[in-house]
């Protein structure tokens, strides 16, 4: 585990990001790729500040272990289900105990709030290095792609599944140096949010017309361009960007 100074870490954000609550205290900010928990510990007799903040920091560790296993990571799939896999667990579950401590608050009362958040991207490295591949972009009329899947029952996960009429385009594959630092996919609640900004300056726009969680399906025409933009390798980038409903 990491520390940082507090509040270090937090962020000012202008848009409301795209989470899904885990309970406990942990909710998945996709908006941002991480994880985060909050725990609180008060004094039950004469402990001092940092006794109580280390017990809020033991309640934080615990949920984060157990939460972890609960994060969608594809599309009828959680972090927990990869338990059974002897090339990929070993690797994967030590990285679970890598969170930072991001906010700590202090009352009067003696009572101590904290924060702490794991990085979706530095937890899936295992899976998304084991399927990535080198980079094989070619230049393409569109940078990127941008889905409106609004008024759609769609749940979130770290790489969803893209189809149209024809089938399945894109998976969540990525280029080994996307894979080093991005996400397969940016969600956001609004696309002038400054995030979304990843789909390039010239994104393919489309609608999704269907969603079973996070399998996502596109009409014909968006089904062609996205096809397009996944043989010249621009969705390995990690350019797909995802609008969902607050």
């Amino acid at each position: 585990m990491i520390l940082l100074l507090a509040g270090a870490y937090a962020q000012h954000a202008l848009f409301e990001p795209v989470v899904t609550d885990l309970g406990g205290g942990a909710v998945v900010n996709w908006t941002h790729a991480r994880l985060e928990v909050s725990a609180a510990s008060s004094r039950s007799g004469s402990e001092g500040t940092e006794a109580v903040e280390e017990l809020a920091r033991r309640a934080v560790d615990f949920r984060i272990t157990s939460a972890a296993l609960e994060v969608p990571i594809a599309p009828g799939q959680h972090l927990g289900d990869l338990r059974s896999q002897r090339e990929i667990w070993p690797g994967l579950e030590p990285r679970i105990g890598r969170w930072v401590e991001t906010v700590n608050r202090y009352y009067a009362s003696g009572r101590v709030g904290v924060v702490g958040a794991l990085s979706l991207v530095e937890l899936m490295k295992p899976v998304t290095m084991a399927t990535a591949a080198a980079a094989q972009s070619s230049p393409t009329e569109h940078t990127g792609a941008v889905l409106d899947a609004r008024g759609r029952a769609v749940t979130p996960c770290f790489a969803p599944s893209v189809g149209g009429p024809g089938g399945e385009i894109y998976a969540g594959r990525m280029w080994l140096d996307a894979a080093v630092e991005r996400a397969p996919v940016v969600w956001v609640t609004d696309a002038a949010d400054p995030v979304a900004a990843r789909s390039g300056t010239n994104p393919v726009l489309a609608h999704v017309v269907a969603a079973e969680g996070c399998a996502l399906t596109v009409e014909a025409d968006a089904a062609r361009l996205l096809s397009v933009l996944e043989a010249a390798g621009k969705l390995g980038e990690g350019t797909l960007v995802v609008v969902v409903d607050p």
